[in-house]
């Protein structure tokens, strides 16, 4: 491509975030990407030596950019709507080009037949036209009504292709959510896109992490791509960690009502000697996740 259009209020919504650097690095790499007309090499090392990227703080940026714009694939790092407007560059290349060779055959075919001595076609329409006028009596007894040509509605883009429905194991209201996400962000779900989701989440599922949380994370952090969730040191995830700590939290507050409820019953005419609740407290989050020797 020699030339792609840039939606000014588009790129400033999706990078407001970013460093200059990063900004400059995400400018970089779409140009590049237009006039390869194909998705960039998977090798950092090479995007950084073509981009110029040589400090650390600018390969950093390099990597930060392609994790949140592009998705990586077997063919290099794909960018949706990159492949989008090459698309449609093409189809309207195609179109004028074919325009281009209708319109010489033409002049080449009005050329020709004025050599040979012929009128050109719409010389004998307008001769047809001049001929045949009608008489007095004619006039009086035709209906004039206007002609009338009903033209077909001319599609100039063709229909997006539907977009595939996620396979059973992926839970249907996160992906959902996920595809909403993604819109809000003006980067609507197409079916390209969906496939390429499907695998990274195939990936994510057979390296025994979970696949509906990958796409939590996304919708959380308004990714439009999705990652591994990563692990706790336990090799739990976080989401699972936190939840066995807040169910141990409540266990310890069970605890906590249980001795109270015994103090008061085993209290006759006096008062009931129990724990004191800081201290009850501090014994039972001794033992929690993450804590040792005290509060």
């Amino acid at each position: 491509m020699r030339y792609y259009r840039h939606h000014i209020g588009d790129f400033n919504h999706a990078t407001r975030h970013l460093t200059r650097v990063e900004r400059s690095v995400y400018r970089d790499l779409i140009e590049w990407y237009y006039d390869a007309e194909s998705p960039i090499p998977r090798d950092v090392s090479v995007i950084c030596r073509k981009i110029l990227a040589h400090s650390e703080d600018e390969s950093t940026a390099v990597q930060q950019v392609l994790n949140e714009f592009f998705v990586e694939t077997e063919y290099g790092w794909y960018h949706e709507r990159c492949e989008e407007e090459i698309d449609e560059y093409r189809h309207s290349k195609s179109k004028k080009a074919d325009a281009g060779r209708a319109s010489a055959a033409a002049r080449a075919g009005k050329t020709q037949q004025a050599l040979n001595g012929g009128s050109t076609g719409a010389e004998q329409a307008l001769n047809e036209c001049s001929t045949n006028v009608p008489t007095d009596g004619q006039q009086n007894s035709t209906n004039h009504k206007p002609l009338t040509v009903n033209q077909q509605p001319v599609n100039k883009k063709e229909a997006p292709e539907p977009i595939p429905a996620p396979p059973e194991w992926i839970n249907a209201g996160d992906w959902q959510a996920y595809a909403e996400s993604r819109k809000r962000l003006r980067k609507p779900m197409t079916a390209a896109a969906a496939r390429l989701v499907f695998r990274e989440l195939t990936k994510i599922r057979d390296a025994g992490l979970d696949q509906d949380e990958a796409l939590r994370n996304s919708v959380m952090n308004g990714w439009t791509g999705v990652f591994p969730p990563k692990k706790a040191n336990n090799g739990a995830t976080h989401g699972n960690a936190g939840q066995k700590r807040f169910s141990v939290v409540a266990d310890a507050y069970a605890v906590i009502d249980r001795e109270r409820a015994r103090a008061f019953a085993g209290g006759v005419g006096g008062e009931a000697a129990s724990p004191a609740d800081g201290d009850l407290r501090t014994e039972v989050l001794v033992h929690l996740p993450g804590r040792s020797g005290g509060a």
